[in-house]
C-alpha cells in the first residue's frame, strides 16, 4: 500500500462514518509505518480514544477535518452517536433512545447547530490525487 491510497482511505472513512480510520490497522507493519509517515507530515491527526463502554483505541482523522473527538473524553460515546446520526448510520440505541428520538433532542439540535459547518465540510471530504 501506498502513502496517497492509505491517507484517502482515512479521507473515505472519516466521511462515511465521521469517526475516521481506527488504529487497529497499525497491526499491520506497513499501515502502521505509513500511518506514522502522515502524521510527521501534517496530513492527518491520532487521537488515542476512550469510550464508555468500547474498548479504547486510536482513530486517525484528516489534520484539518472537524473532529468528534476534540473536547471532554467523556462525552466520547455521545458525539458518536450524534455523528453517526448526522450521516445517516444505524446506530443502534443510545440510553434507550431511537435515532429518531435522539435527534429530537435539545443536546443533539445544540450540537449540530454549534458545528454544522464543520460537518458539512467533513460530509464534502474529497479524496486527493496527490499529497
Amino acid at each position: 500500500m501506498e502513502k496517497l491510497e492509505l491517507y484517502n482511505i482515512v479521507i473515505k472513512m472519516t466521511r462515511e462514518t465521521g469517526q475516521g480510520l481506527t488504529g487497529l490497522v497499525r497491526q499491520r507493519t506497513d499501515i502502521a509505518d505509513l500511518l506514522d509517515e502522515l502524521v510527521s507530515d501534517g496530513k492527518i491527526v491520532k487521537y488515542d480514544v476512550i469510550f464508555n463502554h468500547l474498548p479504547n483505541d486510536s482513530y486517525y482523522l484528516p489534520t484539518d477535518c472537524f473532529s468528534i473527538y476534540e473536547g471532554s473524553s467523556d462525552d466520547n460515546m455521545k458525539r458518536l452517536f450524534f455523528i453517526r446520526i448526522y450521516l445517516g448510520i444505524p446506530s443502534g440505541h443510545w440510553g434507550g433512545l431511537s435515532n429518531a428520538e435522539i435527534s429530537e433532542r435539545d443536546d443533539y439540535k445544540e450540537w449540530l447547530a454549534e458545528n454544522e459547518s464543520k460537518l458539512i465540510e467533513l460530509k464534502n471530504l474529497q479524496e486527493v490525487e496527490t499529497l
